[in-house]
């Protein structure tokens, strides 16, 4: 087997565990609805837009977003509302 083909299959074997690093995954918006990555200015968010522990998500009048962690279970932020993003949890309460 190649190297090269070696660190393919390396590379798709690690991606699930990559794309679960962060734990936070935005579903759906609704309205004005931004996320604050550390000292950047605000982005508009849209569902699927990346996100990663500290951002903060901005919703703005009659705005919302519904945000699903890596455990599956599901959040949804209302209107004027800011949330961040401590902390990704790795297993369900109980």
């Amino acid at each position: 087997m190649s190297l090269k083909r070696l660190g393919s299959i390396f590379v798709l074997a690690l991606s699930p565990l990559f794309a679960q690093a962060a734990g936070f995954e935005l579903l759906a918006v609704k309205g004005p609805v931004q996320v604050k990555k550390g000292a950047a200015a605000p982005i508009a968010a849209h569902a699927g837009t990346p996100l990663s522990t500290g951002d903060t998500i901005i919703t703005g009048a009659g705005a919302s977003a519904h945000l699903r962690m890596v455990d599956g279970s599901e959040v949804d932020i209302g209107a004027g509302s800011q949330l961040r993003l401590d902390a990704a949890p790795t297993s369900q309460p109980g």
